[in-house]
């Protein structure tokens, strides 16, 4: 009985994040004082939940809407189609936008942090343990690229692993939980939903100075709005000094409502020192590029300093 109760929850989670959004994918607002965000709802987006609750947006002489979206691929999805201005995501995915033809470009950074869960009552202690086991993780992604470079750093052979590839969240919490794979990497929240659920960290990638979240806007919204990105910008900055006074203090029910997680998850979860608005190393791009290249996933000559909107 309680196998068919989890496979129910967990089959009830799948068609949760197979819809397209929260919202519609509507029309943004071509008004050069608005903006139309896409996000995944992650601890990246904490300093723009509070800029919407504080309506510091507004009394900056701003509209921003936020779209809410399950997934990453209906988010870039509403993205390419020119849906939304900009999007919060991640370097390795703003390459794969630029791969498919995309005028995209990385306007400021934000913050979250991924974590190694291995399962529970394993033999998985340290990461010299990981030779011969199975990983989880979604395809050419940041997961993949923060784990091979891990298991590069660590010398431990790229044919000692076994990759289970899986872009759906839950799929891959239930995988670990279920030993169907020794470990999972997550970002944050869910890494914390699977410490819950009896799995442990082995590595956490704000140990190892492993950054890639951003921001970024289409090449037409930039040109046409600048000075809504300025105000965008400028309302951000002040958000990350709210976020790191007393985000969990004071926001926590607002987090657990954006997040759809239980107080007792968002009790446990870990929230980086949030960082004022900046661009991206052009070392750790390159980096990126370097490995996307060596993974025959570019085909095309990019160079660091064309991602950047300076």
């Amino acid at each position: 009985m309680k196998k068919v109760i989890s496979m129910i929850l967990v089959l009830v989670l799948v068609l949760i994040f197979a819809f397209p959004a929260l919202k519609s994918y509507g029309k943004k607002d071509s008004s050069k004082d608005s903006l139309t965000v896409g996000i995944v709802p992650g601890i990246d987006d904490v300093p723009l939940w509070i800029a919407e609750k504080e309506n510091l947006f507004k009394n900056n002489g701003l509209d921003v809407n936020i779209m809410t979206y399950r997934n990453t691929q209906d988010r870039d999805e509403a993205f390419k189609k020119g849906y939304i201005d900009g999007i919060v995501t991640d370097m390795v995915n703003v390459a794969l936008l630029r791969k498919d033809g995309i005028d995209v470009k990385i306007t400021g950074i934000t913050d979250s942090n991924y974590r190694l869960i291995a399962g529970k009552k394993g033999d998985l202690f340290i990461l010299d343990d990981l030779k011969w086991t199975k990983t989880v993780l979604p395809k050419n992604s940041a997961e993949e690229y923060i784990f091979d470079t891990v298991m590069e750093n660590y010398n431990i052979p790229a044919y000692s692993i076994t990759k289970d590839y899986m872009s759906q969240v839950p799929i891959r919490v239930s995988m670990l939980k279920r030993k169907v794979s020794d470990t999972a990497l997550l970002e944050e929240p869910s890494s914390s939903l699977a410490i819950n659920n009896g799995g442990y960290t082995l590595l956490d990638s704000k140990n190892i100075n492993i950054k890639l979240g951003v921001t970024a806007f289409s090449k037409k919204s930039i040109d046409e709005k600048k000075d809504s990105l300025t105000k965008f910008y400028k309302v951000y900055d002040e958000a990350v000094d709210i976020a790191n006074k007393d985000s969990l203090s004071k926001y926590k029910h607002l987090i657990i409502k954006k997040l759809g997680y239980t107080e007792q998850i968002i009790n446990s979860i870990s929230l980086p020192e949030y960082r004022k608005n900046t661009l991206p190393s052009t070392e750790d791009m390159d980096k990126i590029l370097n490995w996307m290249k060596n993974k025959y996933i570019l085909d095309m000559e990019l160079k660091s300093n064309d991602f950047f909107y300076q």
